[in-house]
């Protein structure tokens, strides 16, 4: 069991916890940082779609 603990730590992403940290901070809830993410990958997704016609 303590083997899965530690190996479960060790599969944080830093960057991530820091911006969840950080958006925590100015008042962002996780929800919109969600949100944003999805709206991001759809404007990336067109934007690869027009690129490639």
């Amino acid at each position: 069991m303590k083997l899965v603990e530690e190996t479960q730590r060790e599969e944080f992403d830093f960057e991530w916890v820091t911006l969840m940290l950080t958006a925590k901070q100015i008042g962002i809830t996780p929800t919109e940082v969600r949100k944003f993410l999805q709206e991001s990958q759809k404007l990336q997704s067109n934007k690869k779609g027009l690129n490639a016609k």
